[in-house]
């Protein structure tokens, strides 16, 4: 729970503000905060405190001596030893100082269960994003560790080493967290990353904001979905008017998504000889290598393969596939040309 000047009693009377009392807007700057804490004979103090801006720039990173005597420096989570303190003087009332020089008056405070922060900095502070609250998860009791949350929705593993947490790495993540919930909207994770049910942003309008044009290839009844978004969307009925079509949406693109739609075939799970599934396998191989090997040099090639399987559909979804990732041009001599992944179905 958060201190505020209202209900501070007892230990936390000692608190002080960081006066920033301004009117906050959608131009206010953000600045998020992590603290290592120790545990000392009266309770867990500041130790260290990190502090990074919106682009992630490091604006302070400092080491601070505790009040009191240290009882357990908790190195497996504070990544502090006694070595790192031993010539330390800053105190916690120079961060506080500090802090108050530092952050403006509409200041918006970012961080993982940042109450706790707080109570280390001993601070009374009006304006704040806790990404615990942010990212909870309807229904639940617990918080999701910034770890997992890093994990599931940035990709990066954080938090994985012996030697405890590190504090910038810790702040520069819920930034990067709270600029992605910014970016996809209010709806974005409710417990979940399914895009069926939360307001995910489109790539191509994440690459749009940087200036970049994208082009869908695929039927007309699915391309139809994308006629709000800032894309080149262009129908088509077979796989082969897709594959001279997208030659030609790649060369005036820099995102093009194209759909093979004979695949589906395969998915079916059709049952004769073989000869229907291999045959499209073979149009399918023919298809991909004359896009890869027509593309321009140093082009990036996904090709992604997704079978369900049909015959336990109905009961539990059983999915498989396999996801081919390749460069393309002389300078990077990772693939000459297209060859045949060995078959995953």
């Amino acid at each position: 729970s958060y201190i505020t000047p209202e209900n501070a009693v007892g230990r936390h009377c000692n608190f002080v503000s960081t006066d920033c009392n301004g009117p906050v807007t959608d131009q206010s700057p953000m600045f998020a905060i992590d603290c290592e804490m120790c545990m000392t004979a009266e309770a867990m103090e500041l130790t260290r405190i990190s502090v990074v801006d919106q682009e992630y720039n490091v604006l302070l990173d400092t080491l601070v001596k505790p009040k009191n005597r240290i009882v357990d420096y908790v190195t497996r989570f504070s990544g502090i030893t006694a070595a790192h303190l031993e010539d330390v003087t800053t105190t916690l009332e120079d961060i506080q100082k500090k802090l108050k020089e530092l952050l403006p008056q509409d200041a918006i405070l970012v961080g993982q269960s940042l109450d706790n922060d707080l109570k280390a900095l001993k601070l009374f502070h009006p304006y704040v994003i806790d990404t615990s609250f942010l990212f909870h998860k309807p229904n639940s009791s617990y918080k999701t560790s910034l770890k997992r949350l890093s994990a599931e929705l940035l990709g990066k593993q954080i938090q994985t080493g012996s030697k405890g947490h590190d504090s910038v790495e810790d702040a520069v993540t819920t930034m990067e967290l709270v600029n992605l919930k910014l970016r996809c909207g209010a709806e974005f994770y409710m417990g979940a990353r399914s895009r069926a049910t939360h307001n995910m942003e489109s790539i191509f309008d994440f690459i749009h904001t940087d200036k970049k044009t994208g082009a869908v290839v695929d039927l007309c009844r699915r391309v139809k979905q994308f006629t709000n978004s800032p894309v080149n969307s262009i129908p088509s009925t077979s796989d082969h008017e897709s594959v001279n079509k997208g030659l030609k949406a790649i060369t005036n693109s820099h995102l093009t998504f194209l759909h093979l739609n004979s695949f589906d075939i395969v998915q079916q799970g059709y049952h004769d000889d073989g000869t229907i599934v291999k045959e499209t396998l073979r149009r399918m191989d023919d298809r991909v290598g004359t896009i890869v090997n027509s593309l321009p040099q140093n082009s990036l090639v996904i090709v992604v393969c997704v079978k369900s399987t049909s015959r336990t559909r109905i009961l539990k979804p059983v999915h498989s596939g396999v996801c081919y990732i390749t460069l393309t041009g002389a300078r990077t001599q990772i693939i000459p040309e297209w060859k045949k992944p060995p078959s995953a179905l």
